[in-house]
């Protein structure tokens, strides 16, 4: 079993969890940032200004070979480094056949698709905060604007159906595995963020979209001297890892017994 970890000047680095060496994904003086891996465990995508500062998405071998830029336009109109910026986390979807995008211009930011292969890039919908696919490359959920505040919204990628789930002050948010739970941070302001989860209802119908059962519960909460960032969930959806943000953070793993 492996995770990431991101070091010196923002390379990629895969740490095994059996103590080896780590293995160096990229080595670049660019920011590489944002990886995702692919269902299979074959590839990765990533997120680098490494060529002309403005950033692109990136596809690599697990070994960091065979390199490549999937797309030629850039996704955000930001040069700066290290930018704390939604429209740069893409995602994979779990089917393996589309890596869903954000592209942030001045005006909006808007949700792209994509195959693997760097072909069919469409925009699917537009005003859109954060996303994550919900068990195959056909639905996903997403939030958008809503006052000052967030909506949660499920939708049908290829039909444009969609479900509110939500409303509230959230972000970051992450789809479990199996479909019964979104985590997102969750609170009154950016420095009280806890980590809360929002349990679902899954559909009848297996193309279906689900519905919330409830309204969200804190599974951590702030203590005031940090708050949380979402780190996601584990592949049996029984663990979330998050960070504790204090200006620099711990990573900790929450774990459900069932």
């Amino acid at each position: 079993m492996s995770v990431f970890s991101v070091k010196g000047s923002s390379d990629i680095f895969l740490h095994h969890l059996d103590g080896s060496a780590e293995t160096r994904i990229t080595d670049d003086t660019g920011w590489d940032m944002y990886p995702e891996w692919s269902p299979d465990g074959r590839q990765m995508i990533f997120n680098s200004n490494r060529l002309d500062g403005r950033y692109r998405i990136f596809i690599t071998n697990r070994d960091g070979g065979g390199t490549r830029s999937l797309l030629d336009t850039p996704i955000s109109i930001s040069s700066r480094p290290f930018p704390v910026n939604a429209g740069l986390v893409s995602r994979w979807s779990p089917d393996g056949r589309r890596i869903a995008y954000l592209v942030t211009t001045e005006e909006t930011t808007s949700l792209w698709t994509v195959h693997p292969d760097g072909e069919g890039a469409k925009e699917v919908i537009g005003n859109v905060g954060w996303f994550d696919f919900y068990l195959d490359g056909r639905r996903g959920i997403y939030t958008r604007r809503h006052g000052n505040q967030s909506e949660l919204v499920a939708v049908h990628l290829e039909t444009g159906a969609e479900r509110p789930l939500f409303v509230g002050p959230l972000m970051e948010i992450d789809v479990s595995p199996d479909g019964r739970a979104v985590a997102f941070c969750y609170g009154p302001g950016h420095m009280a963020m806890g980590l809360a989860v929002l349990k679902f209802e899954p559909p009848a119908d297996p193309d279906g979209l689900p519905q919330a059962a409830g309204e969200p519960e804190y599974v951590v909460r702030s203590e005031g001297t940090w708050h949380v960032h979402n780190g996601g969930w584990s592949p049996d959806s029984r663990s979330l890892v998050y960070t504790q943000d204090q200006d620099y953070g711990d990573i900790y793993e929450l774990v459900e017994s069932r």
